[in-house]
């Protein structure tokens, strides 16, 4: 049977974990820079989709030199990329590196590939539009080059939203569907990809429970009314949680998932500096950076919870429903004592394995739950991993957010 998840391939390690975790998955994402390396290494998917990787030319004059090699083996590449987002383009410019580029990804069978698209935000000003007319006129070269090359495969749109402010205000919300229905229409696409370029969901910060989260799941339920029945795909994502989140409340069809490493987007060819060893803690559904304090804490954090399992038990014979919570809590405990033991070996390659492992393990736990009530289940998996997190209290320094239960908190809030 075929998982929803969309697998976001970046790596070869990448690779690795699609081959040993993520082989159901719907399809798999890739770069159409990296298909000639990376390619090879992938089993064989059901579906493979190839994107361009344009939105690299929002990095401007910091683009790495192996990208503005790339965009120059096509025709208007090299102007596109010199002129920036503030360039101006003749027709020919655009459609000429547009049809060359599609017509690589077709070479390699996709079933979907991307319309070339760059990031846009609010407010808007020059640049911005400038940006946003790139963007159409890149969907109108896709829709002509689609029709005069005879393709069958399947076209996604992405849409790519940028910075806190994009999405905090209901009138940027009309605009920005506005413009999506549009460049539908150009282009003709099957499938939207969306995704808050800058939003990281594992901070746990204030702005995001207040405001994003509740910002990004309005605009998806904006978004899923308008768009047209011919777009049978809504991909969002990569997000550590929200992808879930607008997955189980029906939102999108496909939630574009990380492989042990990275849950946020990145811009191809952006300069991303190596991230700390981080562990999943499976029983509060989040990650944490490894550091001196976390194995202290692992072991007092079990005995907490040991401890709280016995005062359930023993309250059973009074209290309906202890049962199930003292389950929670000893699973709970037996699961940290086992990371304590394993937390020494936990580095680099075998951390992200162990992500990887129980980020499937989570999503089978979701996909589980009936669809129309899978917003409710996952919003009650996430209750319980918030009321571990209480009793285990507060992460050593270092760890962020530091309250063990404040991710599951802002989680549960956005799915109902």
């Amino acid at each position: 049977m075929t998982a929803d998840w969309i697998a976001c391939v970046n790596g070869p390690r990448d690779c690795e974990f699609v081959k040993r975790y993520y082989t159901d998955s719907w399809g798999v994402r890739i770069l159409l820079k990296t298909l000639h390396e990376l390619g090879p290494k992938l089993p064989e998917m059901r579906r493979l989709w190839i994107d361009g990787g344009t939105d690299a030319l929002h990095c401007g004059e910091r683009m790495k030199a192996d990208w503005k090699e790339f965009f120059d083996r096509f025709e208007g590449g090299q102007e596109i990329r010199e002129k920036g987002m503030a360039g101006s383009f003749g027709p020919a410019c655009v459609n000429n590196f547009v049809s060359q580029l599609l017509a690589e990804c077709t070479q390699h069978n996709p079933a979907w590939i991307s319309v070339p698209q760059v990031p846009v935000s609010i407010p808007e000003g020059s640049e911005q539009n400038a940006r946003k007319k790139l963007n159409k006129a890149f969907a109108r070269a896709a829709g002509e080059w689609r029709t005069q090359s005879g393709w069958r495969g399947k076209l996604m749109l992405p849409v790519l939203l940028y910075g806190a402010e994009v999405l905090t205000k209901k009138t940027n919300w009309a605009r920005l569907v506005g413009d999506v229905e549009r460049k539908i229409s150009d282009c003709q696409c099957e499938g939207l990809w969306v995704v808050n370029a800058d939003l990281d969901d594992e901070q746990g910060s204030a702005p995001n429970e207040r405001k994003r989260f509740p910002q990004l799941v309005s605009f998806h339920t904006e978004l899923k009314r308008k768009v047209p029945d011919s777009v049978e795909r809504i991909v969002v994502g990569p997000y550590w949680a929200m992808g879930i989140v607008l997955w189980a409340r029906r939102l999108a069809t496909n939630p574009l998932i990380g492989l042990g490493g990275a849950y946020q987007y990145y811009f191809p060819s952006g300069h991303v500096k190596r991230p700390h060893d981080r562990i999943a803690i499976p029983c509060l559904r989040r990650r944490v950076v490894v550091t001196p304090g976390l194995s202290r804490w692992l072991q007092d954090a079990a005995a907490r919870l040991s401890a709280d399992a016995d005062s359930a038990k023993a309250a059973e014979a009074t209290t309906a429903g202890m049962t199930e919570t003292a389950k929670h809590f000893t699973h709970a405990a037996r699961e940290l004592q086992s990371l304590y033991k394993q937390l020494p070996a936990l580095r680099d390659y075998a951390a992200n394995e162990q992500v990887a492992r129980f980020y499937r393990d989570w999503l089978d736990r979701v996909a589980a739950a009936p669809l129309a009530t899978r917003n409710l289940a996952l919003h009650q998996d996430l209750a319980t991993a918030h009321l571990v997190g209480q009793i285990v209290g507060s992460f050593p320094a270092g760890i962020r957010p530091r309250q063990a239960s404040a991710l599951a908190r802002q989680y549960m809030l956005s799915c109902l």
